[in-house]
């Protein structure tokens, strides 16, 4: 295991919940609607902002750096989340660079962390690395909404997912790297409570998405302001 320090869905459905490990779900495309209906350019986020100044940043539709990235927390449940990270890892396209597992380092001795973080050490694919000191102490959203740690994230293209509660399915027509998602700086699920027409309904939901790096940067960086809630 490399250690390093750094900023450091019949077709299924996304499910948030632990329990669908039990059912034995595999992870590894995103479901086949998705590019349709779920999807966020940088130039279609919403404005909830005019202080949102920064440029869009045009996806590229060849080959880029890819991987997947997740924080921990001493909440999680250790035993699912190093199931999921293994099954991640697996599951990934063969190009993509494995999973980066972020933790901060003041929660390194705690139970969860700790038997997560040694439990990496055998998994091909998947490296552990400390959060830097300079946003450590942010919460989950905050890292999300903060161009310090997506810039320095070593993947241009970028799968977040939530520790333990978000996994992907099999059976979907698309991979990770298909070209439908390429042109798109972010492709999230849709929530089943959005009303038809609201930009909910365009997708967004963070929990379980592709990013990409640039553009996230850039958006924080011009000044974007986000919504009190979302990640």
């Amino acid at each position: 295991m490399r250690r390093r320090r750094a900023g450091e869905r019949s077709r299924c459905s996304c499910v948030r919940t632990s329990l669908v490990f039990i059912a034995g779900i595999v992870i590894g495309w995103l479901p086949a609607h998705w590019h349709l209906n779920a999807h966020w350019s940088a130039q279609e986020l919403p404005h909830w902002s005019t202080d949102a100044t920064a440029p869009a940043v045009a996806s590229t539709p060849t080959q880029v750096n890819a991987g997947a990235v997740t924080v921990i927390g001493p909440r999680n449940n250790a035993a699912v989340v190093a199931a999921q990270l293994a099954l991640v890892a697996s599951k990934l396209p063969s190009t993509w660079g494995g999973v980066d597992v972020y933790y901060r380092p003041q929660e390194k001795h705690t139970t969860a962390v700790g038997r997560i973080v040694h439990a990496i050490d055998g998994l091909r694919g998947v490296d552990a690395a400390p959060l830097s000191s300079s946003i450590a102490g942010l919460s989950q959203r905050a890292l999300l909404l903060s161009a310090d740690f997506w810039r320095n994230i070593r993947f241009d293209r970028v799968l977040w997912f939530e520790p333990g509660t978000t996994v992907l399915c099999a059976s979907a027509a698309l991979p990770l790297d298909a070209p439908a998602f390429a042109p798109y700086d972010w492709v999230g699920a849709p929530w089943k409570w959005a009303k038809p027409g609201t930009p909910h309904s365009k997708g967004g939901n963070g929990a379980l998405s592709l990013r990409n790096r640039a553009a996230l940067v850039a958006l924080f960086d011009g000044g974007f302001v986000p919504p009190t809630k979302g990640n």
